[in-house]
């Protein structure tokens, strides 16, 4: 079960922020919170730009370890944590070029 915060809707497993509302320099924050009995959890972010292929931005592992890894151009602004049921991303210092779709995937055992 995924649910979302501060995201428009849910799709296909994603939460999925579509016209989320925040001004240049601020920071946003979103969330999707999960309840699985997986032994061990990862929450993935993801952005799609106009016309762009989906980007990963990075992931936590939420259960199971304190494992995390960011893509080099998310370094700078972009931040996460997960816990047991929910994923945090903190986008910091918005600029225009962060309009994009964002995604937020729960990974685990299959």
């Amino acid at each position: 079960f995924l649910s979302c915060q501060g995201f428009s809707f849910s799709f296909r497993g994603y939460c999925v922020c579509w016209s989320c509302q925040a001004s240049d320099g601020q920071t946003e924050t979103l969330q999707c919170t999960y309840n699985s009995s997986a032994s061990y959890i990862y929450v993935a972010w993801y952005r799609q730009l106009p016309n762009r292929p989906l980007q990963y931005l990075l992931q936590s592992k939420g259960r199971g370890g304190s494992y995390k890894h960011t893509a080099p151009s998310a370094r700078l602004r972009f931040s996460s944590w997960a816990d047991e049921s929910s994923g945090t991303l903190v986008i910091s210092g918005l600029e225009l070029e962060d309009s994009a779709l964002y995604f937020c995937s729960l990974l685990g055992p299959q």
